[in-house]
């Protein structure tokens, strides 16, 4: 028997039982602000990382994450502006 549930993932996109978008916005957000607070810490520390080795963190672990977020968004609102049409 299946169990219903407030959200569920799908493609590695999370909706809502109204197939809303904020649990996944939500949880993006959050994986994002984790790992700049890390960066943060990295960069802050006695020993630090060099700013070369903090670019290379931040286009691997933070900048893909941002980038595939802009490119869902902007895939969303291109197709909720495309006119429909009746069958």
């Amino acid at each position: 028997m299946l169990q219903k549930s407030a959200s569920t993932k799908y493609l590695g996109v999370l909706l809502d039982n109204k197939l809303n978008w904020a649990d996944h916005i939500n949880k993006t957000v959050e994986k994002t602000n984790k790992r700049t607070g890390l960066m943060e810490r990295l960069a802050r520390s006695k020993r630090g990382s060099t700013q070369d080795t903090l670019k290379v963190n931040y286009n691997v672990y933070v900048k893909p994450i941002m980038k595939l977020m802009k490119q869902t968004i902007k895939q969303t609102q291109d197709t909720l502006e495309q006119p429909r049409t009746m069958p």
